[in-house]
């Protein structure tokens, strides 16, 4: 690729140029292929709107294929949330970044030049409405196909194939996964509301197929960090690491709920919030729950203990 500037006259003789005075940089393909030219235009069209999502100012991206109406792509700032803004269409999500460094000897042995810096960034942007069920992918600015299990993205360097559209196995992803891991679990009580305690249980990792999957490391670290995190609601809506709470013995809500407007403060402090049962989130409460179950020898605790209430409730960690 060659560049240079342009004079004055020479850009006031092009019309196409004429139509941008305002642009400091402007590149120009000649694309003889009707092919090819039906593919950029595609290209175009499906271009991700959440790449403005890890942009480190703002930014308003204008896509024009020349055939259907402009799409314009920005970011809104709202507090600690963003709203993406794509044409007509608005979403809400939630960015945490931070630079990491990766120390281990194998990792930084496996990177490349590209890779191998004193620090790398690493953004986790999660969805708070609509897709929030929808399994993420992992972003090395651009989607690849490969999928991180946990809902929205989490863009960093990672290695990738030589089509860039997947990312490979190695001592690099791996530890950057592990680092990605804690950024994850300590976002996760960030997401929670008073309105919505269990919100945290949405970004818990779905189930992976196989054993030897390319977000293996990932999983894996953040199931390990969650077993000790303050990421479970009591039903008074105080987070608290799983273990110290007990889990009622019907999977709804609603009666979770009716056993919370009975129930005494003491047993708030104890029993999972009724939020944790709702939707998906109990499937992924049982996983946490498996998770604790004492492998060997006795419980911790028993199965099931009886509050002066009356109302009967199991405690996570021994289900």
């Amino acid at each position: 690729r060659l560049a240079w500037p342009l004079e004055g006259a020479e850009q006031d003789d092009d019309p196409v140029l004429r139509e941008f005075p305002w642009a400091e940089t402007i590149v120009r393909a000649e694309i003889r292929s009707p092919d090819l030219l039906d593919h950029l235009q595609q290209e175009i069209r499906t271009f991700p709107s959440e790449f403005v999502l890890f942009q480190p100012v703002a930014v308003v991206l204008q896509l024009n294929d020349g055939v259907e109406p402009e799409r314009e792509l920005r970011v809104e700032e709202d507090g600690d949330e963003r709203v993406l803004v794509a044409g007509g269409e608005r979403s809400r999500w939630r960015v945490e970044k931070r630079d990491v460094r990766i120390t281990d000897p194998r990792a930084v042995g496996d990177a490349t030049h590209i890779h191998a810096r004193d620090s790398v960034p690493l953004a986790w942007a999660i969805p708070l409405e609509g897709k929030r069920e929808e399994s993420g992918r992992f972003w090395f600015a651009f989607p690849t196909h490969t999928p991180t299990y946990l809902p929205g993205i989490l863009n960093a360097p990672w290695k990738l194939n030589s089509d860039r559209n997947a990312i490979i196995g190695g001592e690099w992803n791996a530890e950057l996964m592990r680092a990605a891991a804690l950024l994850v679990a300590e976002t996760l009580p960030k997401l929670c509301t008073p309105d919505d305690p269990g919100r945290a249980l949405d970004g818990f990792p779905r189930h992976m197929e196989r054993a030897d999957d390319d977000a293996a490391p990932l999983v894996q670290a953040l199931w390990k960090a969650l077993e000790e995190a303050n990421v479970i609601p009591n039903a008074a809506g105080v987070l608290r690491p799983a273990r110290e709470l007990w889990r009622h013995p019907r999977d709804s809500a609603e009666l979770a709920r009716q056993w919370q407007a009975l129930a005494d403060s003491e047993s708030h402090a104890l029993g999972v919030h009724p939020s944790c049962l709702e939707r998906q989130r109990n499937s992924r409460l049982n996983a946490l729950a498996e998770r604790l179950k004492p492998q060997t020898g006795e419980p911790q605790f028993p199965n099931l203990r009886k509050d002066d209430a009356g109302s009967w409730f199991a405690n996570v960690a021994s289900i």
